[in-house]
């Protein structure tokens, strides 16, 4: 949703229609004015979510992850409250136990767990772009919604159902709003395998990573819960 407002008619709606239904339910509203973590593209994302399951993703991926884990663990029934719920989930990340189970699960649906590691740092798409830092200073607010219209363009997501998906496409933000930043540092690179992809996303993205002398606020990432248990 666009606005908080509209965000928490749509929450509201849903919660009323699972506790109508006797359902445990919980909306979260969290504020994605940019995009979550430091990755985007399809397995730019697999292995920032390896590396959560290690307990080394980002801050903000880390907060808003453990924090719609623990609700699920609430509403399950399996924990009392959202204090237990994270401090469970903390557990089984610090023991390995989560991360075994993801690779489980690569095993279960056909995958080489092996050859997936092997691929960490290294697949990403043959065209490629940095953008760098014009002036010293403090990076503006990111718009999620036009950095994820250049991901439609690289290749990351569809425009049609019928476009194909370039795996190895995505953008890994090197900087975030109100990071410190210096002229000429880069703040994010850009990839995909689609021929001709760079120059149209490009003129999407780089009017998105101005850099101002003044900071810009941090932003709390969850807005409101809602909840029905």
């Amino acid at each position: 949703m666009k606005n908080v407002e509209d965000a928490e008619i749509l929450a509201r709606s849903l919660v009323d229609t699972g506790k109508a239904l006797g359902k445990n339910t919980v909306a979260v509203l969290t504020d994605m004015n940019e995009p979550l973590g430091w990755s985007m593209g399809n397995f730019l994302e697999v292995e920032e979510s390896i590396l959560a399951l290690k307990g080394q993703g980002p801050e903000d991926l880390m907060e808003v992850t453990l924090r719609l884990t623990a609700w699920m663990l609430t509403a399950g029934g399996i924990c009392k409250d959202i204090k237990e719920g994270i401090k469970l989930c903390e557990e089984k990340l610090s023991s390995g136990e989560a991360y075994n189970l993801f690779m489980e699960n690569v095993v279960f649906q056909g995958g080489d767990p092996e050859k997936l590691l092997g691929m960490i740092s290294r697949s990403r798409g043959r065209y490629t772009h940095e953008i760098t830092a014009g002036n010293s200073g403090y990076l503006d607010p990111l718009n999620a919604y036009e950095i994820g219209r250049s991901g439609i363009l690289l290749g990351v997501g569809r425009d049609k159902t019928t476009d194909p998906v370039d795996p190895l496409a995505g953008i890994e933000f090197l900087k975030k709003s109100g990071d410190t930043v210096a002229k000429g540092e880069p703040l994010c690179r850009i990839y995909t395998d689609r021929d001709g992809a760079l120059k149209p996303a490009l003129e999407v993205l780089n009017p998105l990573f101005s850099v101002s002398d003044n900071r810009c606020p941090i932003k709390k990432m969850i807005i409101k819960e809602l909840s029905a248990l």
